[in-house]
C-alpha cells in the first residue's frame, strides 16, 4: 500500500505492534522558545555546524594589540570543538542557549601568532570551528585604534567561484595594502587565481606579481591552508586588487581585508584610519537588487555626508543603477548608474580628495546580472563625527533575505554604541501586511514598537518607489549581547551590525542566507521511503528540471534541482533511539551535488520505544515566503508487545521443571504470535528450584524478549 503526502512517499505494511519509525534526531530542548525547524536558517545560512576561519592581518607589526575575540552563539546548548590547523592543538567550549561564548587572547583560547602575514606560499594557520548543533560565528580583530571583523560563512555554504573586493592600498604614515585570503577545508584543493584590478603600471603584489596580464596561476592547498595574496603597500589610491577572480577544484573560503586606511583613502590630512575585514559569499549566490540604509552618523562639520560604496560585476556589460532617498521626507535625492565591460570590473562612489555629500539615506542598488555591492563608512574628518571610523560590510542582497536570523554584537568593552539597520521585506498586497510587519521580533520584543528604534519606526518607513521594502535602525545598547530575529513567514529581512567607540569602529552583516541565484530551485526533494519492521531504506531524489535537461547556462528563471544539501533530525522535536546511516556517501558534498541520495534510519534498541523526525533539505527554497525547500516525515516506534502476554498467560498443565509448551515467532507481515516451542535448555536447569509462579514469570519475560529480538 502506498501513501503519499506533501513530499514523501511511504510503503506501508500492517503490524500487530506500531512498527512504524524514522529518523535520528538532535534531541535538544532549547532555552526560552524553541525554533520551528522552517524557523532555522538551513544550510546555506549564517549559522552553521562546521567553520574554517582565518584572521587577515590588521595594521603592521609591531603594534599594540586589544583583543582577538572569536564571537559564538546558539539557540541551543551545545559543544564546539576549536581546531588549530598550525599548532594541531584542539580544545571544547560550552555555549548556552542565547548567550555569547567569548574566546579571546587574554584567556589563551585564540592566539595572535594565528594572524597570517606570510604572502603568496601557503601556510597552515586555518582555525576549525565545529558544533553539534548549529552555531554563528563572528571574528573580531581589534588592535590599538583600529578594528573590524567579519560573520564566518560555514563551510556547508561554500564555494568554488569568488571574485575578490576591497580597497586601494593606502601608502601614507605606513605603507598599508588591502588584498584577501583563501582557506582550505579538504587536502589537495586546487586554486585557479587571476588577478585584476587596477594600477597594474605603478605596483605589484606583495610578492611581486603583476596584475591584468590574463595570465592565471596556481595553487593547492590542504585541509587547515591559507593562501593570502596582497597589495606591495607603496602606492595610495591606485593599485587595487578587487576583480582578482579565485576558482578552485572544491569549496574554500574567501576573506578580504585591507590592513589599514582612511575612507576614502585619497582623502587629504584625513583622520580616521581603520582595518576592513570581510568573509565574501561565492559568485553563484550574488543577486540583483541591494537596499541598504546609511551608517549611523554625527555629520558635524556640515560638508561631508553618507558612505563609500563599491559595485562590482560577475559578468561582462554589467548595466547597474542606484537610486538614494531621504530617510525622512522620502524624497529622491539622487540616482546614477553605469555599465561595468569585464567580470571583475568595479564602480567606485567614490574616490575622493575632500569631504563631500555621497550616497546617503536608503539606497537601492540593481543590475541586470549579478552584482555585488561593498558599503564602507567613512573616516571622522569625512564628516565630522568623533568616533565612527571606516569598516566595510557587504551589503545583502534581496534575494539572500531570511525569516530568521541569529547574531551577535562584540562584547570587547572598547565599543560602547552599537546599531542594527534592517531592510524589512514584507508584501503590501496581502490582506494581512500589516500584521506581518508587527509579526518581526527581535528578542521576543515587537521591533514595529522597539523602544530604542529610530523614530520613524517600522510601520511609517516603507520605501517609495520599492514596492515591498521596508527600512528600521534598532540602537542595541553599550554590551555585546546574542541577539535573534523571528518573523512569519511572510516576511524577509537583510541586515548589518556596527558599533563604535573611541577612534575605533567595527562593521558586519546581521542577517543573510547564501542561496545559489544562478538559477531557481522552488521544489522539495522526493522521498521514498521503505519501512521494514521499524527500519527503513529512504531515496531522496531531486529530478524535476524545467526544462529538462537544464540549458547551458540555465536562465536565472530555470527550475533547476539543487541537490540533497543536508538530512538531519528536527532540533526542534524530542527524539530517541534511532540512528541515521547515509548511504550514498560518508557525508553529504556540496561540490557536485547530489541529485539522488540514499540513507537508512535505524531503531538503535528495539526494546524501547521510539519517535523522531526527519527533514531533508536541498538548496532553494520559497521564492514568495524565503523559507528553505525541505520535506518532512515523521515516525513513531512502539516496541513489541504481544498481546496478551502477561503473567496469566496458560502454559498448562506442566510440572516446573519442564520445558515451556509456547513461544513467539515473527510472521512474514511483521505479526507476532505464540506458538509450540523446542526446548529451552537454559530455562529448565534455571527453573529446578523455582516455585510455578517464578517459573511462568520467568518464560512470559522471554517471550517479550524473543518478540524485540524478532522485530
Amino acid at each position: 500500500m502506498s501513501v503519499v503526502f506533501g513530499s514523501v512517499m511511504t510503503t506501508s505494511k500492517r503490524h500487530l505492534l506500531v512498527c512504524l519509525s524514522f529518523l535520528v534526531s538532535v534531541g535538544l530542548t532549547a532555552q526560552k522558545r524553541t525554533p520551528k525547524a522552517d524557523e532555522l536558517l538551513g544550510l546555506n545560512a549564517a549559522q552553521g555546524k562546521e567553520f574554517w576561519i582565518a584572521i587577515p592581518p590588521n595594521e603592521l607589526t609591531p603594534f599594540p594589540v586589544d583583543e582577538l575575540d572569536i564571537y559564538i552563539a546558539s539557540a541551543y546548548d551545545t559543544d564546539v570543538k576549536v581546531f588549530d590547523a598550525g599548532a594541531q592543538r584542539e580544545f571544547t567550549r560550552k555555549v548556552k542557549a542565547g548567550d555569547i561564548t567569548t574566546l579571546t587572547d587574554s584567556l589563551g583560547e585564540t592566539n595572535w601568532a594565528w594572524e597570517v602575514r606570510e604572502f603568496e606560499v601557503p601556510i597552515k594557520k586555518g582555525i576549525r570551528i565545529t558544533s553539534k548543533y548549529p552555531i554563528v560565528v563572528y571574528v573580531l580583530n581589534s588592535k590599538v585604534t583600529t578594528s573590524d571583523g567579519y560573520l564566518a560563512i560555514p563551510t556547508a555554504a561554500w564555494g568554488t567561484d569568488y571574485i575578490h573586493c576591497s580597497y586601494y592600498d593606502f601608502r601614507e604614515v605606513r605603507n598599508w595594502a588591502g588584498g584577501f585570503l583563501v582557506v582550505a577545508k579538504e587536502n589537495g584543493t586546487h586554486l585557479d587565481i587571476e588577478l585584476r584590478g587596477v594600477g597594474e603600471l605603478d605596483a605589484r603584489t606583495a610578492g611581486g606579481k603583476k596584475i591584468n596580464t590574463g595570465v592565471h596561476f596556481n595553487v593547492t592547498l590542504d585541509e587547515g591552508e591559507v593562501y593570502m595574496v596582497k597589495g606591495d603597500g607603496t602606492t595610495r589610491g591606485i593599485f587595487d586588487l578587487t576583480g582578482t577572480r579565485i576558482r578552485s577544484t572544491k569549496p574554500v573560503g574567501l576573506i578580504s581585508f585591507h590592513e589599514r586606511t582612511t575612507m576614502p583613502n585619497l582623502l587629504v590630512a584625513g583622520n580616521g584610519r581603520n582595518h576592513l575585514s570581510e568573509m565574501l559569499p561565492s559568485v553563484d549566490t550574488w543577486g540583483l537588487r541591494y537596499p541598504t540604509i546609511e551608517f549611523k552618523r554625527e555629520h558635524l562639520n556640515g560638508i561631508g555626508k553618507g558612505d563609500v560604496f563599491r559595485v562590482v560585476a560577475s559578468e561582462p556589460n554589467t548595466k547597474w543603477t542606484v537610486r538614494y532617498y531621504d530617510m525622512s521626507s522620502k524624497a529622491l535625492m539622487g540616482q546614477g548608474g553605469g555599465t561595468l565591460a569585464k567580470s571583475g570590473d568595479f564602480a567606485d562612489i567614490i574616490q575622493s580628495t575632500a569631504p563631500t555629500a555621497l550616497t546617503s539615506g536608503y539606497s537601492v542598488w540593481e543590475a541586470d546580472k549579478p552584482i555585488l555591492v561593498m558599503q564602507y563608512s567613512c573616516s571622522q574628518s569625512w564628516d565630522g563625527d568623533p568616533s565612527l571610523d571606516p569598516f566595510m560590510i557587504r551589503v545583502v542582497p534581496e534575494e539572500q533575505f531570511v525569516s530568521d536570523a541569529l547574531f551577535e554584537t562584540p562584547t570587547a568593552a572598547k565599543f560602547s554604541k552599537h546599531f542594527l539597520d534592517l531592510i524589512v521585506w514584507a508584501d503590501t498586497a496581502d490582506a494581512n501586511y500589516i500584521n506581518n510587519l508587527k509579526s518581526l521580533e527581535l528578542n521576543s520584543v515587537p521591533v514595529w514598537n522597539h523602544p530604542t528604534s529610530q523614530v520613524p519606526t517600522l510601520l511609517f518607513n516603507h520605501m517609495p518607489g520599492n514596492q515591498n521594502l521596508h527600512w528600521v535602525r534598532i540602537e542595541l545598547g553599550t554590551t555585546g549581547k546574542s541577539l535573534r530575529l523571528i518573523s512569519n513567514s511572510k516576511v524577509r529581512f537583510g541586515g548589518q551590525l556596527y558599533g563604535y567607540g573611541a577612534a575605533d569602529a567595527y562593521g558586519w552583516p546581521a542577517a543573510s542566507a547564501y542561496r545559489t541565484t544562478s538559477s531557481i530551485d522552488t521544489m522539495p526533494p522526493v522521498l521514498v521511503v521503505d519501512n521494514v519492521c521499524g527500519d527503513y531504506n529512504v531515496v531522496a531524489n531531486e529530478l524535476r528540471n524545467i526544462p529538462n535537461p537544464p540549458t547551458t547556462p540555465p536562465l536565472r528563471t530555470d527550475q533547476v534541482e539543487s541537490g540533497i544539501s543536508q538530512i538531519f533530525f528536527d532540533p526542534a522535536q524530542p527524539d530517541s533511539n534511532f540512528r541515521l546511516v547515509l548511504v550514498t556517501d560518508t557525508i553529504l558534498r556540496s561540490v557536485p551535488t547530489y541529485k539522488t541520495f540514499r540513507f537508512r534510519v535505524e531503531i538503535i534498541d528495539k526494546t524501547k520505544d521510539a519517535f523522531a523526525r526527519v527533514l531533508v533539505l536541498d538548496d532553494g527554497y520559497n521564492t514568495t515566503t524565503g523559507s528553505p525547500n525541505q520535506a518532512a516525515f515523521v515516525a513513531r516506534y512502539t516496541a513489541p508487545k504481544l498481546s496478551g502476554l502477561s503473567g496469566h498467560i496458560s502454559f498448562g498443565k506442566h510440572r516446573v521443571l519442564s520445558s515451556p509448551p509456547i513461544s513467539c515467532r515473527r510472521t512474514p507481515d511483521c505479526r507476532f504470535e505464540l506458538q509450540r516451542s523446542t526446548p529451552w535448555e537454559h530455562i529448565v536447569a534455571g527453573a529446578r528450584k523455582q516455585s510455578l509462579r517464578s517459573w511462568k514469570r520467568q518464560n512470559v519475560t522471554v517471550l517479550h524478549r524473543q518478540a524485540a529480538s524478532m522485530a
